[in-house]
């Protein structure tokens, strides 16, 4: 998606810097494609992911978008994270997680505390494409650029083995932002 500039006249040749160094190769293997769905995630000139709906041949059956304003099978939702500071404590910072129409949705590539503020999609595709022990290896690698070193500060997290999921969840949701980097150390209660 590109928008002209606002003094763009009919015929008038128009020089865009695109900020994309992606072939379309590269594209393509960024795109997550949904076909049984009709819904495909796209990679767009700004960097930024799209939702799409194919229209056309969906099921074994030629769909037309003007039969209906509400259709379920087109209908489709995506996670959206939102974060919002508390009134009470500035540290500590409440999150949501809402469902938001595909079509609605978008997700920028560029993530400025990783990568100098460059876009993710390349690096991506790249390991996208690779085996297990390759991608396990380049998130650890992820990790470990933005990991607190143990001296400057750990997080300790007690936990019931019997009640495994709801403790940690519970230390996790309790832990400030600043404080997710640093290295967690789990240990069981009542056990040595």
């Amino acid at each position: 998606m590109v928008t002209c500039p606002a003094n763009a006249r009919p015929g008038q040749k128009i020089r865009f810097q695109l900020p994309i160094k992606l072939s379309s190769d590269e594209i393509q293997s960024i795109k997550l494609n949904y076909q049984k769905d009709g819904w495909v995630r796209c990679l767009s000139t700004d960097l930024t992911f799209h939702w799409i709906r194919s229209e056309g041949e969906v099921d074994g059956q030629l769909k037309d978008s003007r039969d209906l304003t509400w259709a379920f099978e087109r209908i489709a939702f995506v996670r959206e994270l939102r974060s919002s500071a508390t009134v009470s404590s500035k540290s500590k910072v409440d999150h949501s997680l809402q469902l938001v129409p595909a079509k609605e949705a978008s997700l920028s590539t560029v993530v400025p505390a990783i990568n100098n503020g460059t876009s993710l999609a390349q690096e991506l595709s790249r390991y996208a494409a690779m085996p297990f022990q390759h991608k396990e290896a380049w998130f650890r690698q992820q990790i470990a650029k933005i990991q607190v070193p143990w001296e400057d500060g750990h997080i300790k997290i007690n936990v019931r083995r019997e009640n495994l999921l709801q403790d940690s969840m519970e230390a996790t949701e309790s832990i400030t932002q600043g404080d997710m980097r640093k290295i967690f150390r789990f240990e069981f209660i009542s056990e040595p």
